[in-house]
């Protein structure tokens, strides 16, 4: 220890200690010396940090960028390496995409091949930042452009296809803790399952209009929440999906008040969950217009 006086000696009986959950977010410690207690704020750093080949500090004020197609194979590769749950890619960390992003024939990328029994994770939060991320997939086995998700998704706009002989949804699986929000989702599913949002939903989908073609909205839902989710889904023969936990909607007239008012109770459990995942300093205005 120093001292006022410059002196230093080695003193014993100190510690540290962090202030709840360390993140990018909260990045707080205690030092204590007896009855002694001080806060002080430190640099965090993750074990995979320096592999990470994107822009950025990955923090709620300076997202890693996702700024092209070769960033967002990049990011898929990474939650696609991410097959156990304790090894869950991107807890903790924020992603913001730049610009509208075509993955249409990129070399290599074929989606997330998550599910049941061959799960992959994401435990990060995407901000989609109002741009369009196209997608047309085509793979055997259960594909989605996202896997397990159990973090945050938001401001995103969808369009493109997936084909799949199993089942095929943009998302795999929400689970508890996650959120879905202000996203603009339409993608033609083909399918023998083709599942609008997610294959299951256990958590809350919040703002979201989901249109395009397929055979279900939710394949599942399992104790989650929807919460403003409106449909203009149809299957293929042009019949319009519908689904108990969304509203259908075919007016872009009214589908574009109906997202842009922040004033309902649905509101504010949804902002609620998106302040729960994102950290208290989550407001209104980073949510980018979607519709």
């Amino acid at each position: 220890a120093t001292f006022k006086d410059g002196s230093k000696k080695v003193v014993s009986g100190w510690g540290v200690s962090n202030v709840g959950k360390l993140s990018p977010e909260n990045p707080v410690v205690e030092i204590f010396y007896g009855t002694v207690k001080e806060s002080i704020k430190i640099n965090i750093s993750f074990e995979n940090e320096s592999k990470l080949p994107f822009k950025g500090e990955g923090s709620l004020e300076s997202p890693y960028l996702i700024e092209n197609t070769t960033d967002f194979k990049a990011l898929t590769d990474l939650f696609n390496a991410s097959k156990t749950e304790a090894g869950m890619f991107g807890t903790g960390l924020y992603f913001r995409q730049t610009a509208d992003i075509d993955m249409s024939g990129v070399e290599g990328y074929k989606g997330t091949p998550a599910n049941g029994d061959d799960k992959r994770f994401f435990g990060g939060n995407y901000d989609g930042g109002g741009y369009t991320l196209t997608v047309n997939i085509k793979s055997t086995g259960q594909t989605s452009v996202f896997p397990y998700v159990y973090g945050t998704i938001y401001n995103m706009v969808i369009r493109g296809s997936i084909e799949s002989s199993t089942s095929a949804q943009p998302i795999r699986t929400i689970k508890e803790g996650a959120v879905i929000a202000n996203c603009d989702i339409s993608l033609k599913l083909i399918s023998s399952a083709g599942n609008c949002i997610c294959y299951t939903n256990y958590s809350t989908v919040y703002n979201v209009y989901v249109h395009g073609t397929g055979d279900s909205i939710f394949k599942g839902f399992s104790g989650g929440k929807a919460l403003k989710v409106y449909s203009n889904c149809k299957t293929d023969g042009g019949s319009a999906l519908t689904d108990s936990h969304a509203t259908a909607i075919d007016s872009l007239s009214n589908l574009a008040k109906a997202l842009s008012s922040f004033t309902t109770a649905n509101d504010t459990e949804g902002i609620n969950a998106l302040k729960k995942s994102l950290g208290e300093r989550f407001n209104t205005s980073l949510l980018s217009s979607i519709s």
